[in-house]
């Protein structure tokens, strides 16, 4: 727990009442509630550290391009802003594939954080994830983006096509004619045309003991009944989200999507052949 100090002047009641409410908003991560409290207070003291560090703070997750939040950001880490300034600086280059400014800035919050802050950050994740992305990207290429469409998130998985693949892509609560869960998130699974018995299906669920995604695979026992789920294992899951699995038609190479493994943060795509 830490404290933090406000440039107040004479504010009453009220002016007081919406600071409260606008660090409570950020405390619980409501960046769009917070903001335009301390937008306005910024614009009142621009040289203000603090307002300046939760302008970027919320910046940092309102904004699609991450580095409208590191002028602010910045110019708080050089000040007495609370510790986690250089977390969510990291954080910001991090998103902007800055990955060596991420690394120290992620390495400075590692040197004046407590124990439990750097846990509840999981800051080892991110500091594996600045030191992966240096390495992958020393010899980086420039993707070729041959077409662009705007898809539905709910229904991007229509929009994948393959040529002589038999077969479809369906929502795994479609396939299992279950309700879609409260996580709001769409677990895509591939179908073959045509199943026969000994075949697998493979698809990614909650793992109960950890709470992340994992990968699964049922196998077809007879026309109407499938075996149990199970899962892969720890050569392909990790702690952390392993997600849209794909079989080859080579019955042997899985690709899929993953936040663990040599990840440089967020979804990294993998393939595994199976020996």
């Amino acid at each position: 727990f830490y404290t933090v100090a406000f440039n107040v002047v004479s504010q009453d009641k009220s002016e007081l009442d919406q600071l409260k409410k606008a660090y409570l908003d950020i405390q619980n991560e409501h960046y769009e509630e917070a903001y335009p409290y301390f937008i306005n207070m910024l614009k009142r003291y621009p040289k203000e550290p603090i307002y300046n560090y939760y302008v970027g703070r919320c910046l940092l997750f309102l904004e699609k391009d991450p580095g409208k939040s590191l002028n602010y950001l910045r110019l708080a880490s050089v000040k007495e802003v609370p510790v986690d300034v250089y977390f969510y600086l990291g954080l910001a280059y991090l998103k902007k594939y800055r990955f060596k400014e991420a690394l120290e800035s992620f390495q400075w919050f590692e040197k004046s954080a407590g124990r439990k802050q750097i846990k509840d950050f999981n800051l080892s994740l991110y500091l594996s994830m600045a030191q992966n992305g240096i390495y992958l990207t020393k010899y980086i290429r420039e993707p070729v983006v041959y077409q662009k469409k705007l898809w539905n998130l709910n229904e991007f998985y229509q929009s994948y096509f393959f040529e002589n693949l038999e077969g479809n892509f369906k929502t795994k609560n479609e396939f299992f004619d279950e309700p879609n869960d409260s996580l709001n998130f769409i677990s895509v699974l591939f179908v073959p045309q045509k199943l026969d018995n000994g075949d697998n299906i493979y698809f990614s669920a909650i793992n109960e003991k950890r709470g992340d995604y994992d990968i699964y695979s049922i196998t077809r026992l007879t026309d109407t009944t499938w075996s149990k789920p199970e899962n892969l294992g720890d050569v392909i899951n990790t702690p952390f989200d392993d997600n849209f699995p794909f079989m080859h038609s080579d019955g042997s190479t899985l690709y899929f999507a993953s936040k663990g493994h040599y990840s440089m943060g967020g979804y990294d795509l993998y393939k595994s052949i199976r020996n």
